[in-house]
């Protein structure tokens, strides 16, 4: 697959928000949690689609174009897409609310997000998607807010 600046500086940014994701956690802060994770599945999701050239949706969840996309993509993540789709199509239902709370029902996000074991599952999750797309792009988590992602050399 090519990995265009953009898909890297995407993937990048997923390392970033997951990054911010995993601090939430540490700080109890259940609502950003669920948020951060959910922009690094969208943002690794679309690097990857960008590096098969693939159109990128301009929407949270990226499962319906993985779906149809599915016969052409690298069969690790053919395997897994089930779950990827799930995940996707979880994290952007729930981004919403986890960013603005209930508006209509004058609920704050922190009210409505006091799991820690939900928080616990969508961080690993998402820890878990960012690293897959990783090693299918061949790249290390090494990279920066605002640097390009590192590629290792080749052999």
């Amino acid at each position: 697959m090519n990995l265009s600046r953009l898909a890297e500086d995407q993937l990048g940014r997923a390392e970033s928000r997951l990054r911010d994701a995993q601090r939430a956690f540490r700080e109890r802060r259940w609502p950003d949690t669920i948020r951060f994770g959910q922009e690094a599945v969208e943002l690794s999701l679309k690097a990857l689609l960008r590096a098969m050239a693939v159109e990128v949706p301009k929407r949270h969840d990226v499962g319906p174009v993985l779906s149809i996309v599915a016969p052409t993509l690298p069969q690790v993540i053919r395997r897994r897409l089930p779950q990827i789709v799930r995940l996707s199509a979880e994290l952007a239902d729930r981004r919403a609310l986890a960013m603005y709370g209930d508006e209509q029902g004058g609920r704050p996000a922190s009210d409505l997000f006091r799991d820690a074991a939900e928080a616990r599952r969508y961080l690993t999750e998402s820890r878990d998607l960012v690293s897959l797309v990783q090693r299918q792009l061949g790249t290390a988590s090494r990279a920066r807010p605002g640097t390009r992602a590192h590629r290792p050399a080749a052999r």
